[in-house]
């Protein structure tokens, strides 16, 4: 509630750091359409999307128009990320080794919408490859492969106890 938040609905949170930069505003757009079509459809959804400083760009999507069945909240720098994690089902954010750890802690699926070379590119494999996310670094691939992970709670719920597993490895 304290989140104005729906109970039943699936939840995708897109985060672009604190400056909300990278390729966020297209990833944004990409996933507030494709959930619109989802809603339209009948699969009522969430979009959180977190703008950091980035005020030009909240604007922007706080403009968009969307479907009735869809929940959108466009926020801007928030202090609370840990409450936000705890109320999603996925998060679209790049490989930072913070928010990957912070995720897999929680058992939340993880899109990989890019990287740091060097630094934050080993971050990728460990997350495909441990069966709790995927990378791409196309919109319109992230927006319909988050999609189909909103609308399958089996999947959701295999991805979640793998991000658990990861988080505590033996």
């Amino acid at each position: 509630k304290e989140l104005n938040m729906k109970i039943n609905a699936p939840a995708v949170m897109v985060v672009g750091g604190g400056d909300g930069v990278g390729g966020l505003r297209n990833i944004a757009i990409g996933i507030i359409e494709r959930l619109s079509d989802a809603a339209i459809e009948g699969h009522h959804m969430q979009i959180i999307v977190v703008c950091g400083k980035n005020a030009a760009l909240r604007e922007e999507l706080m403009a968009m128009k969307v479907y009735q069945g869809l929940s959108l909240q466009i926020l801007g720098f928030v202090k609370n990320m840990d409450m936000w994690m705890g109320a999603v089902d996925v998060i679209v954010t790049k490989a930072g080794p913070g928010t990957i750890a912070e995720a897999a802690i929680r058992g939340l699926p993880i899109m990989l919408s890019g990287y740091l070379p060097g630094q934050e590119e080993g971050n990728v494999p460990l997350v495909v490859n441990g069966g709790y996310g995927a990378f791409c670094s196309k919109p319109k691939d992230i927006a319909n492969t988050v999609a189909s992970w909103l609308t399958d709670k089996q999947l959701l719920k295999r991805m979640s106890e793998n991000a658990k597993r990861a988080a505590r490895p033996s």
